[in-house]
């Protein structure tokens, strides 16, 4: 399976799973983009980069990779953003 499936599941269900940030967002977190019709706030994941350790004959140690996560919302502040942000810290 590829490595980059496994992260995204994890990340879905890490972001997904959790009671308080489900409360904070709604239970809306998605993965590269958000319908256009989605309300805020949510939270959007997108692959970064990454690479595989390669070990002796051509063996996978194992994958770096690296995603961006996002809180989104509305206003011209991040204080409102704050305490999801800081959830999503807690959970990654």
């Amino acid at each position: 399976m590829s490595e980059t499936l496994v992260a995204e599941r994890w990340l879905t269900d890490i972001l997904s799973n959790d009671a308080t940030l489900a409360d904070l967002i709604n239970g809306r977190v998605y993965g590269y983009v958000a319908p256009d019709d989605t309300g805020l706030p949510f939270v959007v994941f997108k692959y970064f980069e990454g690479a595989d350790e390669i070990g002796v004959g051509a063996v996978r140690l194992c994958s770096v990779l690296q995603y961006i996560v996002e809180v989104i919302g509305e206003g011209e502040s991040f204080v409102a953003l704050e305490t999801i942000a800081n959830q999503v810290d807690v959970l990654l």
